[in-house]
């Protein structure tokens, strides 16, 4: 009997020993907060401050946040008494660029703290729509391969704002040139002769040009070539929208657009009977090459630099 009482003795403190040295390990590893990892799908392009969520954490006692680490750094804050995750930099959130932003929050109470695993992935949007303002609503109801015509505000917010963008076909330092000329009112396909390609695998998406006399134009064209300056040309999209102009210079983006090229790209610029576009004198050897009508090669040349500019980009991001 005292042998049986004896082992129920030493059973009953294996136990209590068991559970206590388990209460301990438990409050050693998590100090009595329970946390759940944050994983959210979240549109890219965001306002700065807009709200990501919230991580998920409990316990019995008052709980603080904090970042330890993220990449990239500076993407996001966190509220340090409620746990809500906050954009602090918008350009960060950027699909093309970083399309997972990482971080590891740390949960802290008054003795102990937690790490959580924080995942936002990103939604890939279409970052031209992202940038226009007056012209958003008629770019959203265009279709793949339309041009719209948008503001000078419009287009230098795509010039800065886009990724790997290039000014090509004219620089804004000739651009920008005095006396401005006309050229003939003849219907032809021009393009700048000099200094006037695109890199390799560019994608072209907006255009603006001077319109020295322009009065209701339907069938002003874009025309993209990979072959050389003077052959080799198709249309880039449809025809440009109904526009007019004097001496002022007009814009336009393309939607949706597939086509790359996949070598060194040259830009034309195809102008109906009664439009004139503007042309700048530059140097003895600089020059245009153009053909009467609606071409695929040109093979006349005119000293002179047309006043017509494209924004293109090696990085696809619509």
């Amino acid at each position: 009997m005292k042998t049986i009482f004896k082992y129920s003795k030493f059973l009953i403190l294996t136990i209590l020993l068991t559970i206590f040295s388990c209460s301990s390990d438990d409050d050693s590893n998590s100090g009595g907060i329970n946390t759940t990892d944050f994983t959210v799908n979240f549109d890219e392009n965001p306002t700065d401050g807009e709200s990501i969520g919230t991580v998920q954490a409990a316990s019995e006692q008052t709980l603080s946040f904090g970042i330890v680490s993220q990449e990239p750094a500076g993407a996001i804050s966190i509220v340090s008494d409620t746990g809500e995750l906050k954009v602090a930099n918008p350009v960060l959130f950027d699909f093309e660029t970083h399309p997972v932003i990482t971080a590891v929050v740390s949960v802290i109470t008054s003795g102990t703290s937690k790490n959580i695993n924080v995942t936002i992935n990103l939604n890939d949007l279409d970052d031209i729509e992202h940038w226009l303002s007056d012209s958003k609503e008629d770019y959203q109801n265009a279709s793949d391969g339309d041009w719209i015509e948008i503001s000078k505000k419009e287009y230098n917010s795509l010039a800065n704002n886009l990724n790997k963008v290039s000014k090509v076909v004219t620089s804004d330092a000739n651009y920008n040139r005095t006396p401005i000329n006309g050229t003939s009112s003849s219907e032809a396909t021009l393009a700048n002769a000099i200094n006037s390609s695109m890199v390799k695998d560019s994608y072209v998406f907006a255009i603006k040009y001077h319109a020295v006399s322009v009065d209701n134009s339907n069938n002003t064209k874009i025309k993209l070539s990979t072959a050389s300056v003077t052959e080799g040309y198709s249309d880039l999209g449809y025809a440009l929208p109904k526009h007019s102009g004097i001496n002022e210079d007009l814009y336009f983006v393309l939607k949706g657009n597939d086509t790359q090229a996949n070598d060194t790209g040259y830009l034309a610029f195809y102008k109906p009977s009664g439009s004139e576009i503007g042309y700048v004198n530059l140097t003895g050897n600089d020059k245009y090459v153009y053909k009467n009508g609606d071409r695929k090669n040109l093979d006349q040349s005119y000293g002179g630099r047309l006043l017509y500019q494209g924004l293109s980009t090696t990085q696809k991001q619509w």
